[in-house]
């Protein structure tokens, strides 16, 4: 992206390098919801949300994709269970580039 000095489209980017095929399109309509919605959601509403653009999408392989997610810092999970963006700036590109 031409005007990306700090290189934000690296987040999109790297799904499609390093995860599956499968699992890119899950992470990237998780994350789309997410920034979508503009607030912290729990597992059921994710999927849910998901869901809409995926129907197809199950239940075990989306969680996989959110601790993949968790672990590669794109997403946070607190202690009441909710998954939100791990950093804002980032929650908020997504929003305005994709949402």
């Amino acid at each position: 992206m031409p005007n990306d000095p700090a290189h934000f489209q690296y987040y999109q980017s790297r799904l499609t390098t390093y995860y599956g095929s499968v699992e890119a399109r899950l992470a990237l309509h998780a994350l789309d919801a997410l920034a979508s919605l503009g607030r912290p959601a729990k597992f059921p509403e994710l999927l849910n949300l998901v869901r809409h653009k995926s129907v197809d999408a199950e239940e075990e392989p989306f969680r996989e994709v959110l601790l993949v997610l968790l672990k590669d810092h794109y997403l946070f999970r607190s202690s009441d269970g909710t998954y939100s963006f791990r950093y804002s700036i980032v929650q908020n590109w997504w929003k305005y580039t994709r949402a």
